[in-house]
C-alpha cells in the first residue's frame, strides 16, 4: 500500500462502495489519507499491515462477516489499537442494538446521511486527540520514574499545558501508564474547560466548528473572572488501589449524561472523554455533589 507518512491516515470501514468513495474524497479535501476497508476483517488486516499509525476510524455498524461491535472488541483487545478514536457512521437508527455494543468506546455517532462539515470537524478533533495520545505515550517512555514511588501528593494546576504535564507524570504511578495518562488528561481538561472556564457543551461545539477553540481557552485563562481559579488534584496510594481526586472551582454539571452513551447525543463532536475514561482507563469513576469533584480509582 502506498502510504504517505506526512498525512494523518483515517480508515473508512463500510460495505457500500459509494459511501467509501464519498468519504475518501472528503478526507482528501481536508488533508488526510483515506484507507478503505469494506468489512471488519479487511479493516483488521489493514491495521496489521500498515506501518504508519491510523489516527481515526470511521466505522459502519452493520457490516458483512463482522459487526461494528466485533471490530470494537478487537480494537480494545490490542494495546496498540485501544485508543484509536472510532466514529460510528451508519444508516441504522440508534436503538438498543447500540446500547448492547461497546458504545463507551465510541467517540461519536452519526446517522447517514450526515452534514459533511460536522463530520469533518469531528474527524479533525479525533485526529488531534490521537496525535496527543501518541505524544503522551512517547513522552511517558522518557519521563522520570519518581511517580512510581509516590504514596500521597497534592497539586494545583490552571492551564491545559499543566494538565498535560501532570497527567503524564502521575500516570507513571499506574499499572498501565499509557491508559492512565489518557484518562487523567481527559478529566483534568474537563475540569479546566467546563469547570473553571465555564465553557458549555454547545459553546465548545461552536468553537470547534469555527476553529476558535484554542484562542478562547487562552482568552478565558487571562480573563479576570477566571484567571485566579485552579484545579486541585490529590493522589493517594492504598494497599489495594490508587485514587486520584480532581476538584475544580466551577459550578458543576450534570455528569450523569456523560458517564455512558446517551441516545440524545447522536452526532456530537465531543463529550465522550468521561465515558471513555470510565470504560478504558479506570476501574471506577465517581462524581460527587454538583459535579465539580471526581474520584478515579484503579485497583492494584
Amino acid at each position: 500500500m502506498d502510504m504517505k507518512p506526512h498525512l494523518p491516515a483515517v480508515m473508512i470501514v463500510d460495505d457500500e462502495e459509494a459511501i467509501c468513495d464519498a468519504l475518501a474524497e472528503l478526507l482528501d479535501g481536508i488533508g488526510y489519507q483515506p484507507l478503505l476497508a469494506h468489512d471488519g476483517g479487511e479493516a483488521l488486516h489493514l491495521l496489521e499491515q500498515v506501518e504508519s499509525p491510523i489516527h481515526a476510524i470511521v466505522l459502519d455498524w452493520i457490516l458483512p462477516h463482522m459487526t461494528g461491535e466485533d471490530v470494537l472488541c478487537q480494537l480494545q483487545a490490542r494495546d496498540t489499537w485501544q485508543f484509536i478514536p472510532v466514529i460510528v457512521l451508519t444508516g441504522m437508527a440508534k436503538t438498543t442494538a447500540f446500547q448492547r455494543g461497546m458504545t463507551d468506546r465510541v467517540l461519536s455517532f452519526f446517522k447517514k446521511p450526515c452534514e459533511p462539515d460536522i463530520l469533518c470537524a469531528c474527524i479533525r478533533g479525533a485526529v488531534k486527540s490521537y496525535a496527543l495520545y501518541r505524544t503522551l505515550h512517547e513522552e511517558l517512555d522518557q519521563s522520570n520514574l519518581a511517580a512510581t514511588v509516590l504514596d500521597v501528593a497534592s497539586f494545583r494546576i490552571r492551564s491545559l499545558a499543566e494538565a498535560r504535564a501532570l497527567s503524564m507524570w502521575l500516570a507513571k504511578a499506574f499499572p498501565n501508564p499509557a491508559g492512565a495518562a489518557v484518562g487523567l488528561l481527559e478529566l483534568l481538561v474537563n475540569a479546566i474547560e467546563h469547570g473553571n472556564l465555564q465553557i458549555s457543551h454547545d459553546e465548545k461545539t461552536h468553537l470547534l466548528q469555527t476553529g476558535d477553540w484554542d484562542r478562547e481557552i487562552d482568552r478565558r485563562l487571562q480573563h479576570p473572572t477566571y484567571r485566579d481559579r485552579f484545579v486541585s488534584v490529590t493522589f493517594h496510594r492504598q494497599a489495594d488501589r490508587l485514587d486520584v481526586v480532581i476538584t475544580d472551582q466551577g459550578r458543576g454539571f450534570d455528569w450523569k449524561l456523560y458517564m455512558e452513551c446517551a441516545p440524545a447525543y447522536e452526532t456530537v463532536m465531543h463529550g465522550r472523554g468521561i465515558a471513555i475514561s470510565r470504560a478504558l482507563c479506570f476501574d471506577r469513576l465517581e462524581y460527587y455533589g454538583m459535579g465539580n469533584v471526581v474520584r478515579a480509582t484503579k485497583w492494584l
